[in-house]
């Protein structure tokens, strides 16, 4: 079953974590926790002692997101974003 576009997201399973694990260790929230040298973001920490964080949404794709999410990368683009042109 496809969780509709914008509703908050909830892990069901293991498998859902490694949703979230992708993402955070690619957020400067996480940086500091990533590199063992700080916490863990609050909404990654508040995500595995609850289930569950308002800021994570499902995205276009049907996959889960941050809305604080602050890319390391350079080329990290909003799910939710539509594309102004066509390539």
């Amino acid at each position: 079953m496809t969780e509709p576009v914008g509703q908050k997201w909830q892990p069901a399973c293991s498998v859902d974590g490694v949703y979230q694990e992708e993402i955070c260790c690619r957020c400067q929230h996480d940086e500091k926790y990533q590199d063992g040298t700080g916490d863990s973001c609050e909404i990654a920490a508040d995500m595995y002692a609850n289930g569950s964080d308002p800021h994570w949404l499902i995205g276009l794709d049907g996959k889960p997101f941050c809305t604080r999410f602050k890319s390391i990368e350079q080329s990290y683009r909003c799910p939710l974003t539509k594309d102004m042109f066509k390539e």
